[in-house]
This record gives structure tokens, C-alpha cells and sequence, in this order.
């Protein structure tokens, strides 16, 4: 069995976070040993897979002033780092290989501060490879495991794309420059897929789509618990639920508009949005403005939306880009009709057509609203739907590109050996 490390920057209340650690808990279930390693110590989740270790990279003064009742059990710390002398030579062999444009990422303070901690844990716990959830993650791994181990004995580094590329950012120029040094790539859609290769040039053949998964056991407990939330016990109209960090990018004033035209065509409806960010004061401004006030609720985030599911006439999400949104799986999980723009990821969940609307049109987001609220709902099928997205699915796949990844890496240094062998008898 293998010893995998799943790097990301922390467990805030996101979906790629909740991912890791339901792919944390199906790949311990098939008997692999997984570590989870942040380095920033914020801890949404609490719900650890049991046996599962949370490695903590951090310094002394944010670890001590954490309270120990905010961070779940299993949880590690550790504050040692790698010497600066050994940044040298992976830094000068990495712009040997590829150029000197991949400097100006590499000796980002963010990267190399996390890199340092990195190197440190790899090189006590020899793991046999290494996935990265977040971009900015993917390139921490890459120099952590550079300056932890010689070629020979080097775990591959795979990195996990969870939404769709744009070219032009700075995220898709540094991996066009370094994407040779990553084993393999997985993308949590065709979609995104598509994107990396596009964009940043990695071949088809090292691409491996691995659907996002949710674990249907634990939604359907979770989705028992009354939720905290007045409007689910007073018998007042139906609710409409949309859940999301609260940025440009999940498009909450496209569902506020959209909202707003639908209210004025039925009259009765309420919207809750769960989540919270940034954009909070404009859209609550944008609540006012609409004339939804009472009718919208904002209540932040939760760390049980299933509940809310459950109970809910409709889910939407009307982000202007995603990759494989898990809450779209999880609605469905729990019997939940759910609607979506038609941006990357979520065609590939729903399946169909009539239940996606153009991005940032919010009138046509209120007609498949719309429509979708007349229908007879059928729990019973879209928890047929959501099966296909579980996690014991996505943890075989998991398991079958380790197997893969490790085995080339095996014959790759086999080659190395025999070339340098072959070399020396010169």
C-alpha cells in the first residue's frame, strides 16, 4: 500500500477541501496510508477521517495561538524547516531544465516560506507521492520535494486542477514553464482537463480526469439534523438555496437578479444563501436595492449545508467558472432539484441541457428556475444521479493512478540507472 501526501494551503469551508478529505478517508478505507499537510492552520472541517494525520506546517507563533478545542483530533505540528542551503542546487537544476522565467514563482516568500516546512516533513516521512489541491500549492510541493530528496529516490508530484484555465494568468505561464517536472496532472473534469492541456501545453496522455466525489453515507446522515435556520419551521413559501464562498466568481448578483425577476412573476419564494466572503456588503446593498429584503438571507457559512438540502425546493449555482462543483453533487445527494450556468464542470453533472442557463443571464436563469420548480420532484432519481460521483468510485481511480504514476516512475529511474551504468564502463 501506498503512503500518500495530499498538500493544501489549509481547511477552510471550500469544496476542494472537503474533497480531500473524503478522498483522504476512501483511500484509507482501501488501506493506504494519507497525511494531510497544510501550512496555513485554518481548520473548517473537524471531521478528520479517523486514522488520517494532520500535519501542521507552520511557525511557533501561529501554532501557539491556536485554541486546542478549534482544531480536530489527529492533528500534528510541525514547525521545523529545511536549511536555506539547501535551496541552491534544486533552484539552479530547475533553471537549467526550464528556464530562468520560472525564478519569479519559485522565489515567491509565500512559496519558498512553505517549501522550507515542506522539505523538512518529506525528508522524515519518505512518502511515495505527493498531490497538490491548490495552484499555489502545486509549485511548494515541487521545490519542497526538490530540496528533500536526489533523483533517485524523488516521490512524484502530482498536481490536482480544480477549475477551469484561463491563458494570459500568471498561474497558466509558470506551468507552462515547469508542467515537465510534474509526473502527471489530474483534473477534476473533461473540462478542466481541456483547459490545462490547452492552455498550458501538457499532453493529453498525462492528464487523468477524476470527477470530484462526495460520500453519500455522510450526507445522508448529516442531512437528518434540523437545520439552524428559522425559516425551515415556519411554514412560510418554499426555499430557494445557493451556497458558495461570496466572490465574483460564484455569480450570487446574476442569482439576485434572477431572483428578483422570478419573484415577480410567482411571488413566492425565499432565498438563502450559505457562505460568506468579500462580496457580502455589496450583495446584502444589492438585497436592498431589489426590494428582497425579508426575503433573502445571507446567514454566512455552515458547516452542515446538507441539512439545509434536504429541506430545500431548488438548489442554483450561477458561478461564472468552476471545475467540478461539488455542491451540485451533494444537493443531488440529497434529493435536492438543482440548476447551474452552463460554465465548465457543471454539464458534466447534470446532464442535461434544460437545467443549465448562459453565464450572467440572469433572465434565463429565472425561466430554468423557473421551470424546474413546476416539475414533480424526484429525490429518488437525483440520488441516482449523485451515486455516480461517490466517493468509493473516485478512490478506485485514485488508487489506479498511483499504481500507474509509480510504476513509470520506477521505470523511468531503472533507465536512469542503466544509462549512468552504461556510461561509466565508457
Amino acid at each position: 500500500m501506498a503512503h500518500i501526501v495530499m498538500a493544501i494551503h489549509n481547511l477552510g469551508g471550500g469544496g476542494a477541501e472537503r474533497m480531500v478529505l473524503w478522498i483522504t478517508a476512501g483511500l484509507m478505507e482501501r488501506g493506504h496510508r494519507v497525511d494531510i499537510v497544510i501550512f496555513d492552520p485554518t481548520v473548517a472541517y473537524t471531521d478528520m477521517p479517523k486514522q488520517a494525520r494532520l500535519e501542521v506546517l507552520c511557525g511557533k507563533g501561529t501554532w501557539a495561538r491556536l485554541k486546542p478545542d478549534s482544531l480536530p483530533r489527529n492533528v500534528l505540528w510541525r514547525g521545523k524547516r529545511m536549511p536555506v542551503t539547501r535551496l541552491a542546487r534544486p533552484i539552479a537544476k530547475l533553471v537549467a531544465q526550464n528556464g530562468a522565467g520560472c525564478l519569479a514563482k519559485l522565489l515567491q516568500p509565500g512559496v519558498l516560506r512553505f517549501a522550507f516546512r515542506l522539505a523538512h516533513y518529506l525528508e522524515r516521512e519518505k512518502p511515495d507521492i505527493v498531490f497538490g489541491n491548490w495552484n499555489h500549492d502545486h509549485f511548494v510541493a515541487l521545490l519542497g520535494v526538490r530540496m528533500a530528496f536526489v533523483q533517485k529516490s524523488r516521490p512524484p508530484v502530482v498536481p490536482i486542477q480544480h477549475s477551469a484555465l484561463n491563458s494570459g494568468t500568471s498561474y497558466v505561464r509558470y506551468m507552462r514553464c515547469l508542467s515537465a517536472e510534474f509526473v502527471h496532472h489530474v483534473a477534476v473534469s473533461h473540462a478542466v482537463a481541456e483547459s490545462l492541456s490547452s492552455t498550458c501545453h501538457v499532453p493529453e496522455n498525462k492528464i487523468t480526469t477524476i470527477h470530484n466525489s462526495v460520500d453519500l453515507k455522510e450526507i445522508s446522515r448529516q442531512a437528518e439534523v434540523e437545520p439552524n435556520h428559522s425559516w425551515f419551521t415556519d411554514n412560510g413559501p418554499p426555499i430557494i438555496l445557493s451556497a458558495g464562498r461570496l466572490v465574483r466568481g460564484k455569480g450570487f448578483c446574476t442569482l439576485l437578479n434572477a431572483f428578483s425577476i422570478l419573484q415577480k412573476a410567482e411571488g413566492s419564494f425565499r432565498l438563502l444563501v450559505l457562505g460568506e466572503g468579500p462580496l457580502r456588503i455589496m450583495l446584502e446593498d444589492q438585497v436592498r436595492s431589489l426590494g428582497l429584503e425579508g426575503q433573502v438571507s445571507l446567514p454566512g457559512w455552515v458547516g452542515n449545508p446538507f441539512a439545509h438540502m434536504s429541506r430545500s425546493a431548488l438548489f442554483v449555482l450561477a458561478s461564472r467558472w468552476e471545475g467540478c462543483p461539488m455542491v451540485l453533487i451533494e444537493a443531488m445527494a440529497c434529493g435536492c432539484p438543482a440548476v447551474a450556468t452552463n460554465c465548465p464542470g457543471p454539464p458534466e453533472i447534470l446532464s442535461d441541457s434544460d437545467l443549465l442557463a448562459p453565464v450572467g443571464d440572469p433572465n434565463a436563469l429565472a425561466q430554468v428556475m423557473r421551470r424546474v420548480l413546476k416539475q414533480p420532484r424526484d429525490s429518488e432519481r437525483l440520488r441516482a444521479i449523485a451515486e455516480r460521483f461517490s466517493v468509493e468510485r473516485a478512490a478506485i481511480e485514485y488508487e489506479a493512478l498511483i499504481s500507474t504514476v509509480l510504476n513509470e516512475t520506477k521505470c523511468e529511474r531503472s533507465k536512469r540507472y542503466r544509462h549512468a551504468t552504461y556510461t561509466n564502463t565508457l
